[in-house]
């Protein structure tokens, strides 16, 4: 009845169990699954684990009591400062840091901890959650701080640099190769990179001049070519490094298919024919051109002038723009695009 009363999360419910705390007093068993569920409230009222705790002196407080603290987004500051105002010992294992970092008050709780001088680890999962959690920069910053030991491999940093803002990178790049003779910058890490939706161009950067034998990869290129805002100026970063990117049909592939109606595409495209004469313009590259709704008609008519500055024809028929815009347009407009190709096709 106790856990009823517990789960059932309202006024009356915290009466019943205040009740039964009265009448049955220390022959009424406060289970770990009572103080679990105690522990678990997220409503306005006054906490069950208040009630639990000022009818008795002590509760059992495991680690599935803990987890559930810190699984709570409402009130785990309010618990903790209750446990510890017990002189409980709260043991903060892996899993249960876990829980802290994924929680979208996991700064403050984190806050919390360190105020009672609460030991936790910070593994390589640990790294992940927090670079994942909203807070995530604010959670990062205050592991830097407090100078915790922190394990960075190249998981974590791939992660990282696509989460985070340069502000944070930039400290715990700093911090890194204080502590670690080889900084976990790889291909991998820089592709990452290109998709930072806040400071993209900037930590490209950053990871250059830790890391300047990095290779641009075809996935660096590929991964930089897919982020419609930034894309453009981290190839002219990338291009500036090397003379030699591998652009390949992927590559332009998935800069046909990009949904943007502005001029960055197209400046992108423009970018990279100039960079490269031979480049791999493929009936896969035409045709997911010929199905992107905004940029499509430019895009084509812009691989259709490197082709002819190069002596080569396009690689298009009625039958492939016919096949790739069937779903997203109507008949109607599938005339007027394939008119329009054939007017920017050689003969």
């Amino acid at each position: 009845m106790a856990l009823a009363a517990v789960r059932r999360s309202s006024v009356s419910g915290q009466r019943v169990l205040e009740n039964l705390l009265k009448d049955r007093g220390e022959s009424l068993p406060i289970t770990d699954r009572i103080v679990s569920a105690a522990a678990e409230q997220r409503n306005n009222h006054a906490l069950a684990i208040d009630i639990l705790f000022e009818y008795r002196a002590s509760l059992v407080v495991s680690e599935r009591v803990l987890l559930a603290v810190f699984r709570n987004e409402l009130w785990a500051i309010r618990i903790i400062d209750r446990l510890v105002g017990k002189q409980v010992d709260i043991t903060v294992t892996e899993t249960i840091m876990e829980a802290a970092v994924q929680n979208r008050m996991g700064y403050y709780i984190i806050k919390c901890l360190l105020q009672y001088n609460i030991a936790f680890p910070v593994t390589e999962q640990i790294m992940l959650s927090a670079a994942m959690n909203t807070q995530g920069d604010d959670i990062i910053k205050i592991f830097l701080q407090h100078q915790l030991d922190l394990v960075i491999t190249e998981k974590v940093m791939t992660t990282i640099v696509r989460h985070l803002r340069y502000s944070i990178v930039l400290p715990l790049i700093e911090h890194i190769s204080q502590y670690q003779q080889d900084l976990p910058i790889t291909e991998q890490v820089l592709a990452s990179a290109t998709r930072n939706r806040t400071s993209a161009c900037d930590v490209v950067i950053l990871l250059l001049q830790y890391q300047p034998r990095l290779s641009i990869t075809e996935q660096v290129v590929a991964t930089a070519a897919e982020n419609a805002l930034a894309g453009y100026d981290i190839l002219m970063i990338l291009s500036d490094y090397s003379a030699d990117l591998p652009i390949t049909e992927q590559v332009l592939t998935m800069i046909a298919a990009a949904e943007s109606s502005g001029t960055r595409i197209i400046e992108m495209l423009t970018m990279l024919l100039q960079h490269q004469e031979d480049m791999p313009i493929t009936e896969q590259v035409v045709e997911t051109a010929a199905a992107n709704h905004a940029a499509g008609p430019n895009i084509i008519k812009t691989v259709w002038q490197h082709q002819v500055n190069q002596g080569k024809s396009l690689p298009v028929n009625k039958r492939l723009i016919r096949d790739a815009v069937w779903e997203s347009r109507d008949k109607v407009e599938i005339r007027k695009f394939i008119k329009d190709a054939k007017k920017c096709t050689p003969a």
